[in-house]
């Protein structure tokens, strides 16, 4: 063999254990590892793609939600409740269903159509509650003014503005049981969950008022026809009364009010004054509340529920 041919093996043994990378001669694993860098700059892998952007999914404050959810309803036609249900009532309304049942009818489908549940009022409730209770005690343990409870929430809505529901539940526990550590915000938190209108933009369901009282232990007797009043008022000790705020003004809303029962005095509570007013029967509550310019719409009896055990009477409240 020739000397050329020895040096050429002499110098690929060489650089292949010294890892060299002579310019002249690309050998050794110096030039494949540099070969299998660029290879990997040119197609990168798949398992994290170098060419593709992560978008991440924008996040709004609340409040700017809710501008956005109503401008999307005012730009379109699409209702925010059901037609159906509308359709069955209004068939009911032509076929002889009265003015009273009819709103009644109404307010238990908007009851429905909640969309959030508010699980952080109740502890801001608890706190605020506190700040009333010297006012309550000087009422005599009565909720009188409702004005008063700007700092309390019920729903999306404060409870100056549509807890009047909640409040005549309040006053009717506490006449009929007597006691001082009623948990107002609990009561509050429970129609939050069940009877609240639309998150709180109508205030309280009717029938959701007798569904509480029945869930507590209460009995109860409802009705929305005028002649089935004075069969209530002389059975039941407390009552709630819903009517409309202007008979000639449906859109003015409607107001509950509690009515306790003494020695066939008939007391509101919570009404259109911030004192208790007192009245002979029923027939002047529903004749001369708000001076006149209200409509009774429904009216809730409540008593305690009474059960004979072994030869002695026992009333039930949770």
């Amino acid at each position: 063999m020739s000397t050329k041919f020895f040096l050429i093996f002499f110098l690929l043994i060489f650089t292949s254990k010294c890892q060299f990378n002579f310019p002249f001669f690309n050998f050794g694993k110096r030039a494949n590892q540099n070969q299998a860098f660029q290879r990997n700059r040119q197609t990168p892998r798949k398992s994290f793609p170098l060419n593709i952007r992560i978008n991440q999914p924008q996040r709004y404050n609340p409040q700017t939600v809710n501008i956005k959810e109503n401008g999307r309803f005012q730009r379109t036609i699409e209702p925010l409740i059901g037609k159906i249900q509308f359709q069955g009532l209004f068939q009911q309304f032509k076929s002889g269903l009265n003015f009273n049942d009819f709103l009644i009818n109404i307010v238990e489908i908007l009851r429905y159509q909640n969309t959030h549940f508010f699980q952080d009022n109740y502890a801001r409730n608890t706190l605020a509650f506190k700040n009333h209770i010297s006012t309550i005690k000087d009422d005599k343990g009565y909720i009188e003014n409702q004005n008063e409870y700007i700092d309390m929430i019920y729903g999306k809505k404060r409870l100056k503005y549509n807890g009047c529901g909640v409040i005549a539940i309040y006053n009717v526990i506490y006449h009929l049981t007597k006691k001082e550590n009623i948990d107002f915000p609990a009561i509050i938190k429970a129609l939050e969950y069940d009877g609240i209108i639309l998150n709180g933009l109508f205030g309280t369901s009717m029938k959701a008022i007798d569904d509480y009282f029945k869930s507590q232990g209460f009995k109860t007797k409802s009705s929305s026809k005028m002649n089935d009043y004075y069969d209530i008022s002389q059975y039941y000790d407390a009552f709630v009364l819903t009517v409309i705020n202007n008979k000639r003004d449906i859109t003015q809303g409607l107001h509950f009010m509690a009515i306790t029962k003494d020695n066939n005095k008939y007391t509101v509570h919570n009404g259109y004054t911030s004192t208790p007013v007192t009245y002979n029967s029923m027939n002047d509550v529903i004749t001369n509340i708000n001076f006149g310019k209200a409509k009774d719409v429904y009216l809730t009896g409540v008593k305690k529920y009474w059960k004979k055990i072994k030869g002695y009477y026992y009333y039930f409240f949770r």
